[in-house]
């Protein structure tokens, strides 16, 4: 079983699971300050601690215990340490490959990157809003955060989302004219595959079309933030999929990856799809 699935099994099956306490080497402000700064890859390198390095602004999550040290190097002097589990803000990428962190908003000194995972907070202050063409009739959706679910087998949490359409009915044989429903929306804080590669998951389930979850169509979108791009992985019913699904799609930031997500997997969904969602409103 692909892990796409394994992740959507959890996400709506199971109670919201409550992980072992975080040790966060940030304070509040710093990490709100963390989740909400992309990197800008526009910027010239500087300075930090007497080493040259490329800027950062990114959350990692630390996978196990480490040392932070005062130069890029192993044999360097331990400023401190970190434990699994721990949250660290990097604000420049050395060569090497290291990763200088900061606490508070004081530098302290390079981390070893192959143990940083990259984390995304998920959590939106405000509805996201979006539309997308289907069969030459307007789709309009929006896109509300619900909270996240954390799972043992995973290090990072889920973000929920739901995403409540109005849809002017593509299906040209319906008497229905318009179609209203929501679909649950996740997406994975960390990278999907749990490593700490840049590549995030985010599914899209419309559950309208089964009675219970072994029956939901999941549509799973990847969005890579070092690429800037979101693209088409699967859906777990083959006949409710286009053979030619949409193409990779610019998105810099979580809004812009959210939205092209939605978006695609609607564009993605075949005439079996809508013919099978129309026939489930009027039942």
């Amino acid at each position: 079983m692909k892990f796409v699935v394994n992740i959507l099994v959890i996400s709506l099956s199971v109670s919201r699971l409550v992980g072992p306490a975080i040790i966060f080497v940030m304070t509040a402000a710093a990490v709100y300050a963390a989740e909400n700064i992309d990197d800008n890859k526009s910027e010239k390198a500087l300075t930090i601690l007497g080493v040259t390095v490329s800027p950062l602004n990114r959350r990692y999550l630390v996978l196990k215990d480490a040392n932070v040290r005062a130069l890029p190097k192993t044999a360097s002097k331990r400023v401190m340490g970190l434990k699994a589990g721990d949250h660290v803000f990097g604000v420049g990428r050395v060569k090497g490959p290291w990763i200088a962190v900061r606490k508070d908003k004081t530098p302290i000194g390079f981390v070893y990157q192959p143990i940083l995972m990259p984390i995304i907070d998920g959590a939106l202050a405000n509805p996201i809003k979006g539309s997308v063409a289907i069969a030459d009739k307007r789709c309009k959706f929006k896109i509300i955060y619900r909270g996240k679910t954390g799972a043992k087998t995973q290090k990072f949490e889920f973000a929920d989302y739901e995403v409540y359409w109005v849809c002017a009915n593509p299906v040209a044989s319906s008497q229905k004219k318009e179609l209203g429903f929501c679909t649950p929306m996740f997406f994975t804080e960390g990278p999907h595959q749990g490593t700490v590669e840049a590549e995030h998951q985010i599914t899209v389930d419309l559950l309208e079309l089964g009675s219970d979850l072994e029956d939901v169509f999941s549509t799973h979108l990847l969005w890579n933030w070092e690429q800037g791009q979101v693209k088409f992985d699967a859906g777990s019913v083959p006949n409710f999929v286009k053979k030619k699904v949409p193409k990779s799609r610019k998105a810099m930031t979580l809004h812009d990856a959210l939205v092209e997500a939605a978006s695609m997997a609607a564009r993605s969904w075949t005439k079996e799809a809508w013919l099978a969602l129309n026939q489930k409103q009027i039942d």
